[in-house]
C-alpha cells in the first residue's frame, strides 16, 4: 500500500512485515494531499498546484504537471486524484471545485469541469471509464459524462459537506460520508435529489 504524508514524503509500504519498501521525497514542493497508484507509477496531488509522478518501484521522480489547479490560501490546490480503470487519464479535483482530466501520456488536460462551488473531495469513477462522480464540500455530488463534458446529475444533502464517496458494484448505488458524521446510501436511478 501507499501513503502520502505531510513531511513531503510518498511510501510505499510491504504489507507483510510493515516495511518501508520505497520512499520518495519533494522538496519545496508544500505538502501531498492526494495519490492513485498504478502498476508501474505513483502519482500524487500537491498543494502547490503540480500532480506528480513517481516510479512505483524505486520512487524516482519521471513527470509533473504544473498548475494543475489554482492554489488557494490555506488548502491543498490539488485536493483530489483518480486514475482511470485503463490507466490512459487522471482525474483531479481542486480545492477551487474544479475538475479536471488529464491524458497521461501527453500531460495534457483533456477536460475542465466547474459547477463544484468548494473543494472537491473524492472521485468515484464507473467502469467504463466515461462517468464519474466528484462529491464536494458544497454538499453535493455530481454525476459527469466525461466525453460529452457535461454534468448529468446533481444530488446535494441539506446539510454538511461531503469528505468521502463509494460505488456499488453494481454502479447503481453510491455511499457518501461528510461533515454531519453520517453514511448516506443514494439511488443513481433518481437524477436530482
Amino acid at each position: 500500500f501507499v501513503t502520502c504524508s505531510r513531511d513531503c514524503t510518498i511510501r510505499v509500504w510491504e504489507a507483510s512485515d510493515y516495511s518501508v519498501s520505497v520512499k520518495a521525497g519533494v522538496r519545496g514542493a508544500g505538502t501531498p494531499s492526494s495519490i492513485c497508484v498504478s502498476t508501474d507509477h505513483i502519482l500524487s496531488g500537491w498543494s502547490d498546484g503540480k500532480i506528480r509522478c513517481h516510479a512505483a518501484y524505486d520512487g524516482k521522480s519521471l513527470w509533473e504537471i504544473h498548475d494543475a489547479h489554482k492554489i488557494v490560501r490555506g488548502g491543498h490546490a490539488v485536493s483530489t486524484l483518480c486514475l482511470s480503470n485503463n490507466e490512459k487519464f487522471v482525474l483531479s479535483g481542486g480545492e477551487d471545485g474544479a475538475v479536471r482530466m488529464w491524458e497521461i501520456r501527453s500531460k495534457e488536460m483533456v477536460t475542465h469541469l466547474k459547477e463544484h462551488k468548494s473543494r472537491v473531495s473524492q472521485f468515484a469513477l464507473f467502469s467504463d471509464d466515461v462517468h464519474a462522480i466528484s462529491c464536494s464540500l458544497d454538499r453535493s455530488f455530481l454525476c459527469w459524462d466525461l466525453m460529452a463534458e457535461k454534468r448529468i446529475s446533481t444530488h446535494t444533502q441539506r446539510t454538511g459537506g461531503l469528505n468521502a464517496i463509494a460505488l456499488s458494484s453494481d454502479q447503481s448505488v453510491v455511499m457518501t460520508c461528510g461533515k454531519e458524521q453520517s453514511v448516506t446510501f443514494w439511488d443513481l436511478r433518481e437524477h436530482e435529489a
